[in-house]
């Protein structure tokens, strides 16, 4: 009769209906190494799954069964950085030899998707810019998921970010962790059961972000820092030459104008009594051989050099 009563109730467990999701997680989350939130969440129960992922070129959206509904996970208030309630966080996780690495950083209130859509989550290109942007994450820093790449995602009810524990008031449950294709729509779980990994030493320490990469050249031969520090020479030297011109034109009007005051002198001499006996003079001895020959004389004279 035991036997009997057992075999009903095994029977009776495979014709129910099963969720759409498995409360099993698709890579090892357990052994993860969380950054920048509560750590002890790899330990939480699985309360709901990730049901779908979907891509596009403004942002993606993660959907999980509770997030709305009767038995939707709860809005809670977390001062003092919250006057208004949240509900989860969404989070990634990186594939660090020999070991995951991950992060719940996006946080949401339950109607925050069909508020915002798809941008609520980032661009999909844009990870490293505004996830992972500095140290606090670790080995996820600088971090951007490229397209294809293996790439978890996870679920933390509550706030998650910034945080070293769990928040209080916090209900501690979480959505099983989904591995997924980063770039393609994930519809429907596949689950399966990861093999148990053997224990590995933990990750070595990561090197710092590389440092952001060099101003692009414009065109085929010179950068923009360039381009601008070689506009700027040329506005300096187009400055210098007004300059000069100004300078010159200055000059050449104080040489007409001291022309101008010579003749003007030199017009009023000639018309004075002295002036006119000069002119008079000269124009005698112009017209008369012997005043010329003795001006000649003269001049010869005043250029002949001294006797020894």
């Amino acid at each position: 009769m035991k036997t009997i009563r057992t075999f009903v109730v095994c029977a009776a467990l495979l014709v129910l209906p099963q969720p759409s999701w498995a409360q099993v997680d698709e890579f090892p989350f357990t052994r993860a190494i969380i950054v920048n939130s509560p750590p002890e969440v790899a330990t939480w129960p699985i309360t709901s799954g990730i049901t779908s992922v979907r891509f596009s070129v403004g942002g993606w959206v993660t959907e999980f069964d509770k997030r709305l509904g009767p038995n939707a996970w709860p809005n809670i208030i977390f001062p003092p950085e919250f006057k208004d309630p949240l509900q989860y966080t969404l989070g990634l996780c990186r594939k660090l030899t020999p070991s995951w690495m991950c992060s719940f950083v996006v946080e949401f209130w339950q109607k925050r998707i069909e508020e915002e859509g798809p941008h609520s989550a980032s661009p999909p290109n844009e990870i490293a810019k505004e996830w992972f942007y500095d140290g606090r994450w670790q080995g996820l820093a600088g971090w951007q998921p490229q397209i294809g790449e293996q790439v978890g995602v996870v679920i933390m009810a509550c706030d998650g970010r910034n945080r070293a524990a769990t928040p209080s008031g916090c209900i501690p449950q979480r959505t099983n962790a989904r591995l997924i294709t980063w770039g393609a729509d994930v519809g429907g779980p596949v689950v399966t059961q990861p093999e148990d990994p053997k224990p590995t030493d933990p990750p070595k320490p990561t090197d710092p972000p590389k440092p952001t990469d060099p101003p692009k050249p414009v065109g085929d031969w010179m950068t923009s820092e360039q381009a601008e520090r070689m506009f700027a020479d040329l506005v300096a030297k187009l400055e210098e030459s007004k300059k000069r011109e100004q300078d010159t034109y200055a000059l050449l009007q104080i040489h007409d104008d001291r022309t101008k005051g010579f003749l003007t002198s030199l017009g009023n001499f000639a018309k004075s009594p002295i002036g006119m006996s000069l002119i008079s003079g000269f124009t005698v001895c112009v017209s008369t051989p012997q005043c010329r020959l003795n001006a000649l004389r003269i001049g010869n004279n005043n250029t002949t050099p001294a006797a020894k």
